[in-house]
């Protein structure tokens, strides 16, 4: 698994490797975030503005629904 979790002391310690290492720093890159935490900040505050749990985003010009898979959902 490329992401691991622990809570420790009211902490989320959050450990990344391959591929989501990488996907990470590619967003970090390419959106010019000064630091992870800003990165992290704005997706959540961007997934907690969403009322019916669904994004839009564009892509080769059309607009597409984006939801989590299955898989990540309890």
């Amino acid at each position: 698994m490329a992401v691991k979790s622990e809570e420790k002391d009211n902490n989320l310690i959050l450990t990344l490797n391959n591929g989501d290492k990488e996907k990470l720093q590619q967003l970090l890159n390419e959106w010019n975030f000064k630091d992870y935490q800003s990165l992290l900040r704005f997706a959540m505050s961007v997934m907690l503005e969403t009322t019916d749990k669904t994004l839009t985003i564009t892509k080769q010009d059309r607009d597409v629904k984006v939801v989590p898979a299955d898989i990540f959902l309890k």
